[in-house]
């Protein structure tokens, strides 16, 4: 029951991080896949792209298309080096609150925007694999 629970808590507060103002050629993009299956849950209806993220089998959808030269939104619960090098300035715009006061692994997550992509996503993202 401790499981249903948990997963039920974590399902809580992805629709306000999906609304983001930024949207036109921006890149979504999540540290693991239960935030980019959240985020992906809700960003149709909010008018944002597809989530894509790095996190185990996640990658195997690929990376974002070249062509999105962009913002990246970035989900992120604890400092994810790998794709802020990725860009020439990332800063945060938004924590992550699911409104209910429930406690989950991802409340107050910072919500980072970042511009000036330094390379292609193609190129970066055999490094943004990861299984952890």
């Amino acid at each position: 029951m401790a499981w249903v629970y948990r997963e039920s808590v974590e399902q809580i507060g992805w629709p306000e991080p999906a609304a983001a103002e930024q949207r036109g050629r921006a890149v979504v993009f999540a540290a693991d896949y239960g935030e980019a299956g959240a985020l992906g849950r809700y960003s149709g209806a909010h008018g944002l792209p597809a989530p894509y993220s790095g996190h185990r089998s996640y990658a195997d959808c690929g990376p974002p298309p070249d062509s999105a030269t962009g913002t990246a939104l970035l989900a992120r619960p604890a400092p994810y080096p790998k794709v802020e090098r990725a860009f020439t300035i990332c800063r945060e715009v938004a924590r992550v609150d699911n409104g209910h006061g429930l406690a989950h692994e991802e409340q107050h997550t910072p919500v980072l925007l970042c511009a000036g992509p330094v390379e292609p996503w193609c190129r970066r993202w055999p490094r943004l694999r990861h299984f952890y």
